[in-house]
């Protein structure tokens, strides 16, 4: 019926799919770490170049130091925090 032969290339065409599907996986995963990576670093160098520093925080933020009473009108919502 099968012959060695015909077992044997049958069993290293099926571990060469194995191996390329392997690599087409480790492509994707590493592609997605690095990607992400990228995008952190490049958030990163946005908010450096706002330069802003750590304790402050932009005017559309309710923060420290500024309560709901604080706020123009139309700002603050029910419950007093900013929020409908």
């Amino acid at each position: 019926m099968f012959t060695l032969v015909k077992v044997s290339i049958l069993v290293v065409f099926v571990a060469f799919g194995f191996l390329a599907f392997g690599v087409l996986l480790l492509t994707v995963v590493a592609n997605a770490r690095l990607s992400d990576r990228f995008r952190a670093e490049e958030f990163r160098n946005r908010l450096r170049a706002l330069d802003l520093a750590a304790d402050e925080r932009p005017d559309v933020l309710p923060g420290r130091g500024r309560s709901a009473d604080d706020a123009p009108d139309g700002e603050a919502g029910e419950n007093g925090d900013g929020r409908a």
